[in-house]
C-alpha cells in the first residue's frame, strides 16, 4: 500500500515539475515597465553583478565550461536589456578582486 502511495506521489511530482520550474523561471525576467524605471545606478550594479557571476563560474569550471557559458548568457542578457554593449568574454576572463 506504501509503494502504491509513493508511486503516485512520484508521477505527480514528475508532471508537476516542468510547470513548477517554468513558473519559477517566469519571474526572473523584469517587466519591461520596471525596466524603465530604473536607476542608471541600478542598471549598472545589475550588469556588475552578472559580471561577477561570471568571472566566479570561470574561475572556478573554466571559460569553456557550461557553467560559465550559461553565466555569459546573462551578462550579455544584462547589457542588452539595459540598451548598452557587452564587453568581450576575454577582457572580463579575470576576476576583479
Amino acid at each position: 500500500m506504501k509503494i502504491r502511495r509513493l508511486g503516485a506521489l512520484m508521477l505527480i511530482a514528475s508532471l508537476l515539475t516542468p510547470s513548477v520550474r517554468a513558473w519559477a523561471d517566469y519571474d526572473k525576467k523584469e517587466s519591461e515597465a520596471n525596466e524603465k524605471t530604473e536607476s542608471r545606478e541600478h542598471q549598472q550594479m545589475e550588469e556588475r553583478e552578472a559580471l561577477e557571476h561570471y568571472q566566479k563560474k570561470a574561475a572556478k569550471f573554466g571559460k569553456d565550461s557550461a557553467q560559465a557559458k550559461k553565466a555569459w548568457k546573462r551578462v550579455v542578457a544584462e547589457y542588452k536589456e539595459h540598451g548598452d554593449t557587452p564587453p568581450a568574454p576575454d577582457a572580463t576572463a579575470s576576476p576583479s578582486k
